[in-house]
């Protein structure tokens, strides 16, 4: 009876730690690679927040055209680092650029267009058709107008569809 005591005791202290270690995390951050990242992108839709600003709707879609990525913007992300941006012309403001890319960290796009001027998006999700960046930039009182602003921190979501 006592080895049989000692064979169950054995089995579920077994068990138990099979279950505790075989547990991952599951809020790990996912890494992407390059080679999902290269080809066509579309932005399909772009959603702008500008924390503590509460501004009418006609305004918030202003500044998402003028610093976020429009909607229609076709984004191409060549094997030689090179990318190209072209998007619908707003009035006196081109959303067409190009410039290098790479990737770090396996989830931080950074995009350096031929002016020097990098951005970072952080990829929030990417598979074969669709992906999701998020970029957060503040802007001095100079680069945009917003009464009684100095610095306004803009948060961009872009969702875009291969």
């Amino acid at each position: 009876m006592k080895n049989l005591q000692k064979l169950f005791s054995s089995a579920l202290t077994l068990c138990l730690a099979i279950t505790l270690f075989s547990c991952g995390n599951d809020d790990e951050e996912a890494i992407f690679a390059e080679a999902d990242l290269m080809g066509e992108w579309t932005v399909s839709s772009t959603e702008i927040n500008i924390p503590g600003m509460d501004l009418p709707a006609e305004q918030m879609a202003l500044f998402g055209a003028i610093l976020s990525i429009p909607e229609g913007t076709t984004i191409q992300l060549n094997n030689d680092k090179t990318y190209e941006q072209e998007g619908a012309e707003l009035g006196f403001l081109t959303t067409n650029e190009s410039g290098t890319w790479k990737l770090e960290g396996g989830k931080t796009l950074v995009l350096t267009s031929q002016d020097n001027e990098d951005k970072q998006y952080q990829i929030r999700s990417l598979n074969s058709e669709s992906a999701v960046w998020y970029i957060s930039e503040k802007m001095e009182s100079g680069d945009v107008s917003i009464p009684g602003a100095t610095e306004v921190t803009v948060e961009s979501t872009i969702s875009l569809k291969k």
